[in-house]
């Protein structure tokens, strides 16, 4: 009996550390947000998100690396007509509208190069043309991890966190 519980316990014991060695833990995270409304993994621990800032009619766009550090941030159009469209660690692409519809794209360092949209039209409405209506689809998760956020109703605020496997 006394070898059967003491057995009981040590693979308990074995059970409970596995999981706890495979549980994701905080990597890092990123304050001062508000109303998140697109998260876009870019496959290596950074993303980029688009979100509301203080007023409902005020948008963002943020790109973040891996270790959290902010790489691009520019204000958006119009949510509507705004999306990322893609995100990897080397670059970022997304839509607004700036004096009509376009495609930026991001380098690493920062710089943006605007591509007309009629160099390549996506999800357009039927019979009206250049007005690109984007898909919003997040990408929440890469190999080495996932994004979640953390909402304060309170404060109207929200913490982008990275966990990793």
């Amino acid at each position: 009996m006394k070898n059967t519980t003491l057995t009981i316990l040590f693979l308990t014991a074995i059970f409970l550390l596995s999981f706890s060695a495979n549980a994701a833990t905080e990597d890092w995270t990123y304050d001062g947000l508000s109303n998140i409304l697109q998260i876009v993994a870019d496959g290596k621990g950074g993303c980029a998100m688009t979100r509301t800032t203080n007023a409902i009619e005020n948008f963002e766009l943020i790109w973040l690396d891996k270790t959290g550090t902010l790489i691009y941030q520019t204000t958006l159009s119009n949510i509507v007509l705004s999306t990322i469209i893609d995100c990897t660690p080397k670059q970022l692409l997304f839509a607004d509208y700036r004096s009509g519809p376009v495609f930026i794209q991001v380098d690493d360092k920062g710089v943006e190069t605007i591509v007309p949209s009629s160099a390549g039209k996506y999800n357009m409405l039927p019979g009206v043309e250049l007005i690109p209506v984007p898909v919003i689809n997040s990408r929440i998760d890469d190999k080495k991890g996932y994004f979640l956020v953390r909402s304060s109703t309170n404060q109207n605020s929200a913490t982008l966190i990275r966990y990793k496997n």
